[in-house]
């Protein structure tokens, strides 16, 4: 009974395994695992040396070196340098040594675990990393590194808050940019650098109504100390610059819209426009020119004034002195004032634009017996006013002047630039503002003479601030 129950038995047990077998299903790829000794020439390499498996032109694995001349180790639980990938057994492995070919080849055989001790032929170089106050080199690091003859090693400073990188020192001949914090070092031979950094300031630039600042723009910039920052600004139409204000104390020239400013602390400045009162136009050869209004300080002197205008180098520019009757030179620092007016030469023809001083003054200008050189000081009110007014209504503070006494007898209008004429009292006829203008009517930006009996004064029509 006992048998025969075994016999029964076995045959189930039988069929049992013979329907259990599992059906084969594909594995996952094995890999092939290496370690051993890595030398660099002589010596044993360094702690931080990358080892890379490169199999037909694809890195398929990598191990960096903790322990000084080793990589990965022959223990269950050691590292090791794990080659995989979809690789064809067979395959051929290529080492490389921080980016450099080792001696060193050998075979893909997925599921082993193979010693294979790297050298890396050629010179060896010493590369020792620094760096100053305010920052550190994160790549390679900061110490003494060991590399093959021409292997390029790439270089990242990166600075601490209000700090800025400023340039690599020391051993830069193979140095591919000295003023990147990113870049690289080719190790040709054995190099010391430092990354040098320095303190940031903040520029807060700003502008009001009648343009903007372009360069650098509009906003909060952090320079490096000691930088010269460029500066532009650009008015709108119908405005000029003026200056700029704030803390200008290391701007070059504060009434310039193109200058610049040195960093040497944090700094806020605004650039400042002003309404165009007046495009001024002259023409090639003589010119008699007066000024409408009280001009602003950054162009108020004839040095400033004729700074801007295409004199001919070879002519002097001239004022008629009332009290003595007789011409003089305009030096540089003679002050351009409203009811005056001067006489000067263009090589070519040209316009300036007449921005308002922005202090308190009053037009007026005294007149002596004999001639006198004058100019309109008058601008239109609004935009349909004309550019002139007759000589009667610009002249009328000298028609008559202290004691009753009679002021002008002759306007005469000079060949200059201007309809040239003469009044000596007949009427003057309405203008429609259609050029020319008719006999006796004075324009904005000419200059005239006035023959006075008497002493006057004469009162213009502009005052300022507006």
């Amino acid at each position: 009974m006992w048998r025969r129950t075994s016999g029964i038995l076995g045959v189930a047990l039988s069929l049992a395994l013979l329907f259990s077998v599992a059906v084969p299903v594909s594995a996952e790829p094995q890999p092939h695992a290496f370690y051993g000794t890595v030398m660099l020439g002589a010596l044993p390499a360094p702690t931080g040396t990358v080892i890379t498996a490169v199999v037909e032109g694809d890195d398929s694995g990598s191990i960096t070196t903790t322990e000084v001349g080793q990589y990965g180790g022959p223990d269950l639980l050691d590292a090791k340098l794990v080659v995989k990938d979809d690789i064809e057994p067979g395959a051929l492995i290529d080492f490389y040594i921080n980016g450099a070919k080792a001696d060193q080849t050998t075979n893909f055989f997925p599921g082993r675990v193979d010693e294979l001790n790297l050298t890396l032929p050629g010179a060896i170089y010493d590369l020792i990393v620094d760096s100053s106050v305010g920052g550190n080199v994160t790549t390679p690091g900061e110490a003494t590194f060991t590399y093959p003859d021409g292997i390029a090693v790439n270089l990242l400073a990166v600075p601490d808050d209000g700090y800025a990188f400023l340039s690599w020192t020391g051993d830069t001949g193979t140095i591919d940019d000295v003023d990147s914090a990113d870049t690289f070092i080719t190790m040709n031979g054995n190099y010391s650098i430092t990354a040098n950094f320095t303190v940031t300031y903040q520029l807060t630039v700003t502008s009001s109504d009648g343009g903007n600042v372009t360069t650098p723009g509009e906003d909060t910039f952090t320079y490096p100390d000691g930088i010269a920052v460029n500066l532009l600004a650009m008015p709108d139409d119908g405005y000029a610059f003026l200056n700029w204000t704030g803390d200008t104390g290391s701007i070059d020239d504060v009434d310039s819209a193109d200058t610049f400013i040195t960093m040497n602390g944090n700094y806020s400045i605004t650039a400042n426009f002003t309404q165009v009162m007046w495009t001024l136009r002259l023409c090639q050869g003589w010119n008699a020119i007066s000024i409408p209004i009280a001009l602003d300080s950054s162009m108020d002197t004839w040095e400033e004034f004729g700074a801007g205008l295409d004199l001919d180098p070879g002519a002097i520019s001239y004022y008629f002195d009332g009290p003595f009757q007789s011409w003089k030179q305009v030096p540089p620092d003679y002050e351009l004032k409203p009811c005056d007016a001067i006489y000067v030469k263009m090589a070519s023809e040209d316009t300036i634009v007449i921005v308002a001083s922005q202090t308190t003054s009053v037009p007026a200008k005294q007149l002596h017996i004999g001639w006198n050189l004058v100019g309109l000081a008058y601008l239109p009110l609004v935009g349909d006013s004309l550019p002139g007014m007759k000589a009667t209504d610009a002249l009328a503070s000298v028609e008559e002047v202290s004691g009753g006494l009679t002021g002008y007898s002759i306007v005469v209008s000079p060949p200059l630039c201007q309809p040239p004429w003469f009044y000596t009292g007949s009427e003057i006829v309405a203008w429609d503002g259609e050029d020319p203008a008719p006999d006796g009517w004075m324009l904005i930006g000419k200059g005239y003479w006035v023959f006075m009996l008497n002493d006057g004064t004469l009162a213009g029509f502009t005052f300022t601030p507006l």
